[in-house]
């Protein structure tokens, strides 16, 4: 078998000419016609054309040599059409057949009649399909594209690399000085744009730089760098709060305090700064700025007076105290101020400010000698006309008695009523009594008394006392004492008396005051001396002397000493009034009739 487009003899089976790779016929389809190998004898070459199945001779060959046939045209010929089939030679001759040529050809190169040939009854066997031509061109022509495209891409990148285009990098100039950093740049092809930034380190050199190193941008683009300048306290005097503010910031400074400090300056300016302007600080250090307002009375109400004198004065004021009576803020502590906090003055202008007297309110203030601290009582009394007569330790326990240098001083008097005696002691039911030449000012030293107690007459031969119930509040009001709904009252009865004790009449009231226990006791006798044993002369009643006193203590302080004494309340069927005028009378040797 031979190839019918080159003629190269064939293996049997091969699918293709191995010379020149065209396909090798198998069979033809029954609508088909296709000149498949030469047959015959060996003397002899005939070639055949296949219509469907069956063969059917159209030319014969003799001779002795071999005859080589190809076709010039397509395999396939259909029913009427003309093939033209050469000779070796490729002229007309012995040993060439001409077939009708599809063309119109004939070997001259002229028309030709061809009749249609015949063909045989198709076959029922079909020839292997041709197998398909390998596609080499379209793979050469891939491998071109892609090649292509990688060397273009790779120029690119080598050209980008070589900054032939994309701009070019921004050189690195952190670190550097101004002057150098700005040379670098300049040469590099780019314009420069320095700005100062706060720094604590690096102080000179670049710390930042914007487009950041490295970067591809175009040639002339400005390139804006940072150079470090140390953080450093303005100079803010003279400058109102806000600007100050504005350059604190642009310094770095962002910790700040205000003060506010009395000035002639505008108000709101900035009259000083600490530290002071030129000093280097740290990022986290306070930078304090003093701000002007006039000079202007500071709120002191409810301070001390100390605290309230020292407000004053760096306010650039002068403080005038006077103390004053108040029940609702506690001694020593302001009660007004005038001017009224907020008023706007000039410097040293005085300002009265009013405490609340840490002192009793007069020798009638029973409730002030328990509740004010023991030096300031000890200064009163002497400020008063007291002095010590008696004064006694007895196991941190206080016995003390302050008796008028002047008796019968106005400062000593009251509605009539005057304080002949002032006692402190544990059972304020008398006045502490003895002979000392030179007692000690134990409340001075801070010794605090459990009770206290006040000798009352009438003041002068005015005969203020009465023994009256009206009287009893009178003194009450004298020295502070509230009646509470627990309060009870005493008076002697019509004709007691008994042949052992002198007659004395008495009324009495007594009560419990918040934490304390207080007493009034008003009486009549007809051969008692005086309160405590003292000379003074009483209101001169029908058929004696009238006397008073009125006392207080803690609670749980009488409490404690009632106990020490076997005294219980119960001793007089559960009544103050009855067992305070009892102990009063007892204190000055009277002894009530059962």
């Amino acid at each position: 078998m031979r190839c019918l487009r080159c003629g190269e003899p064939l293996s049997e089976g091969a699918a293709f000419c191995p010379h020149c790779g065209a396909p090798v016929a198998r069979g033809a389809a029954a609508d088909e016609t296709r000149v498949v190998a030469p047959a015959g004898e060996a003397d002899e070459t005939s070639y055949v054309r296949y219509s469907g199945d069956e063969p059917t001779q159209v030319g014969e060959f003799s001779g002795g040599d071999e005859t080589r046939v190809s076709r010039r045209r397509e395999e396939t010929v259909l029913a009427g059409e003309t093939t033209l089939l050469d000779s070796p030679d490729g002229a007309d001759g012995p040993g060439a057949l001409d077939f009708a040529d599809d063309r119109g050809l004939d070997g001259d190169g002229l028309d030709v009649e061809v009749p249609p040939p015949l063909y045989a009854p198709a076959t029922t066997a079909k020839p292997p399909a041709p197998e398909p031509k390998p596609r080499r061109t379209t793979t050469y022509i891939f491998i071109a594209i892609a090649a292509c495209v990688v060397a273009a891409v790779l120029g690119a990148f080598i050209t980008w690399r070589l900054e032939l285009w994309g701009g070019v990098s921004v050189p690195d100039v952190m670190g550097m000085g101004e002057s150098e950093a700005t040379a670098e740049l300049t040469e590099a092809g780019f314009e420069v744009s320095v700005s100062p930034v706060v720094v604590d380190e690096g102080a000179g050199t670049v710390v930042s730089m914007q487009p950041q190193a490295g970067r591809r941008v175009a040639l002339g683009r400005t390139v804006e760098i940072g150079v470090g300048v140390e953080r450093a306290v303005p100079d803010l005097v003279g400058l109102s709060l806000d600007e100050a503010r504005e350059k604190l910031t642009a310094s770095g400074i962002e910790h700040t305090r205000l003060e506010y400090q009395n000035s002639e300056e505008p108000k709101g300016t900035v009259i000083a700064v600490s530290p002071v302007a030129g000093t280097k600080v740290a990022a986290d250090d306070v930078v304090t700025v003093v701000i002007a307002q006039p000079y202007t009375v500071p709120d002191v109400l409810g301070l001390t007076e100390e605290a309230a004198v020292a407000a004053l004065e760096r306010a650039g004021l002068d403080a005038t105290i006077s103390y004053v009576p108040s029940d609702e803020v506690d001694a020593g502590r302001v009660v007004a101020t005038d001017p009224v906090a907020g008023t706007e003055l000039r410097e040293g202008h005085g300002v009265e400010v009013s405490v609340s007297s840490p002192y009793p309110k007069s020798p009638f203030d029973l409730t002030g000698f328990m509740r004010f601290k023991p030096e300031d009582v000890s200064k009163f009394l002497s400020e008063a006309g007291f002095s010590v007569s008696y004064a006694k330790n007895v196991d941190g326990i206080l016995e003390m008695a302050w008796r008028p240098m002047m008796p019968g001083s106005s400062d000593l008097e009251a509605d009539g009523l005057a304080v002949e005696a002032v006692g402190f002691s544990p059972l304020p039911f008398s006045i502490p009594n003895g002979i000392q030449l030179f007692p000690r000012d134990l409340l001075r030293e801070g010794m605090a008394p459990l009770g206290a107690c006040l000798a009352i007459d009438s003041a002068g031969s005015s005969g203020g006392l009465e023994l009256t119930q009206d009287c009893v509040t009178r003194i009450m009001n004298l020295c502070g004492l509230r009646s509470e709904p627990d309060a009870t009252t005493a008076a002697s009865k019509d004709g007691a008396g008994a042949s052992a004790a002198p007659s004395v009449a008495y009324v009495a009231k007594a009560s419990a005051m918040d934490d304390y226990v207080w007493y009034v006791v008003i009486w009549e006798d007809s051969g008692a001396g005086a309160p405590g044993g003292l000379s003074i002369g009483g209101a001169s009643g029908g058929e004696g002397t009238i006397h008073a006193m009125a006392g207080m203590a803690g609670k749980g302080d009488i409490e404690r000493s009632l106990e020490a004494e076997g005294i219980t309340l119960d001793d007089f069927d559960g009544s103050l009034a009855l067992g305070a005028a009892t102990l009063v009378l007892q204190g000055q040797g009277i002894t009530l009739p059962e």
